[in-house]
């Protein structure tokens, strides 16, 4: 007859093996690195009360670095955002926006100047102009009614409002500050509405 109580208290010997294994080889220093890179007291505490968070930053296996932290305990801490992403996502996350100044998580863009956001613009702007909702918002009846007796394409009323209007305004985004990068750049976020994110 199966024992299932033993095969129960196999089990946990075995999880706790396991864990004394991971942790085994664990030293002060990496935890100390890991909140050495937390400057504020917010991304402190946040992993104090997050084992899971800080567990996955000392056993992620990827390259650690200030940004990737701020990035990761930023979206993770956040009520913004529906679910919490990895350290894997975060790090890609970082990476585009130390290089290119732009990225994209969650319907939120991540973004270091408003200068960036051109590209998205063209898009989102590409499908907005479909929608008789945003031309209303975009336009009066009066320019309207010039724009199709001009017979101006949509890519050149899109090269219009982007040349004219305040892209922010544009997307409709509420800029907020998310995070400093370790080079001093403020990175800004907003939620974004569009099909595309």
């Amino acid at each position: 007859m199966l024992n299932t109580k033993e095969i129960i208290e196999q089990m946990k010997a075995y999880e706790i093996k396991s864990v004394e294994e991971r942790y085994k080889n664990l030293s002060e220093k990496e935890i100390k690195e890991i909140f050495d890179m937390a400057q504020n007291k917010e991304e402190i505490e946040f992993l104090k009360d997050n084992m899971d968070i800080l567990t996955e930053l000392v056993f992620g296996g990827l390259y650690m670095d200030r940004d990737i932290l701020r990035v990761h305990v930023f979206i993770n801490s956040s009520t913004d955002f529906e679910y919490n992403v990895g350290l894997e996502e975060s790090s890609e996350l970082t990476e585009s926006i130390l290089t290119e100044g732009l990225g994209i998580c969650q319907s939120h863009v991540f973004y270091t100047d408003k200068n960036k956001l051109y590209e998205i613009a063209k898009k989102v702007l590409n499908d907005r102009l479909d929608d008789p909702e945003y031309i209303t918002k975009y336009f009066g009846k009066d320019e309207v009614v010039r724009l199709w007796v001009e017979n101006r394409t949509k890519k050149d009323v899109i090269n219009q409002l982007l040349l004219t209007d305040d892209v922010e305004r544009l997307l409709e985004l509420i800029p907020a500050v998310a995070f400093t990068t370790s080079q001093g750049t403020k990175v800004y976020y907003s939620y974004i509405d569009s099909i595309y994110f």
